[in-house]
C-alpha cells in the first residue's frame, strides 16, 4: 500500500537493535532442609524485582571459558555459574532468604533461567 500511495519514506523506520550484553552470574543455591533460598534481584539487570538465587552479576567484555550454562533474556546474554551449600549459615543470614520447598518453585519463581539453574546446580556437575 506504501509503494502505491508513494509514501515509504513517510512510514516508520524499524529500531535499531539494541547490541547484546554479556553476563556473568554466580548462583548459589542454599539448602536448608527440602527448601531453597531465594532473594528479591537486586543484583542484576534482567528479572528486576523478581525473587531469584542469591548470588552476584557482573558484566564481561567477552564470553568466560567456563560455566555451567548460557542463557538469553532480551539483550542479555547471561553465562551462569552454580555453587551449592547444604548448611552452615548463620541465623543472621538466613533472615535474609525467603525460602521454597520444590513444590512452591513454579507458583514463586516461573523463570526458567531458575529452573535450569536449580537442575543443574543439584546435580552437582562441574561448569564446562
Amino acid at each position: 500500500l506504501a509503494r502505491k500511495q508513494e509514501s515509504i519514506e513517510l512510514r516508520p523506520k524499524k529500531k535499531a537493535r539494541k547490541p547484546a550484553e554479556l553476563w556473568q552470574l554466580d548462583f548459589q543455591i542454599l539448602e536448608q532442609g527440602s527448601k531453597i533460598a531465594f532473594i528479591e534481584n537486586n543484583y542484576a539487570p534482567f528479572l528486576k524485582g523478581q525473587m531469584i538465587l542469591p548470588g552476584q552479576a557482573k558484566k564481561l567484555k567477552k564470553a568466560p571459558k567456563k560455566f555451567h550454562f548460557k542463557h538469553g533474556i532480551t539483550h542479555h546474554n547471561i553465562f551462569v555459574t552454580i555453587t551449592r551449600k547444604k548448611s552452615g549459615f548463620s541465623k543472621t543470614n538466613l533472615s535474609n532468604f525467603t525460602w521454597y520447598s520444590a513444590k512452591q518453585l513454579k507458583e514463586k519463581v516461573p523463570f526458567s533461567l531458575i529452573q535450569k539453574a536449580i537442575d543443574i546446580g543439584l546435580d552437582d556437575s562441574e561448569p564446562n
